[in-house]
């Protein structure tokens, strides 16, 4: 069963992906699929091939190093989501949108 936001929009969709898309995900959650929707299915791909990175960062040296080595193997076109712990987690917080910003 695929999730919905506040909005009713299926999470999947609010991210922009497509079922054409293909899609590369780097420290994903565990239930990351569960999430979007069941009937995702899945295929390898090089990565200068991918349409769509979905990368989860908790510290800004991991965000320096992923978003470096993405930026030299992706095509202009692919889209790049990056998700990280918000201020309303009760996680200690490394990264902030301003990190993000400025890295980015």
């Amino acid at each position: 069963m695929a999730i919905s936001g506040y909005s009713g929009t299926l999470q999947i969709k609010r991210l922009g992906i497509k079922e054409e898309m293909r899609i590369l995900l780097i420290n994903p959650l565990e239930n990351y699929f569960e999430l979007l929707d069941e009937d995702i299915s899945l295929q390898k791909v090089k990565l200068g091939a991918v349409d769509w990175v979905h990368l989860f960062v908790a510290r800004k040296k991991d965000l320096e190093k992923q978003f470096a080595k993405l930026g030299t193997e992706l095509s202009p076109n692919a889209i790049i989501w990056i998700s990280w712990y918000k201020k309303s987690t009760k996680m200690v917080k490394y990264i902030t949108e301003e990190t993000i910003r400025e890295i980015v």
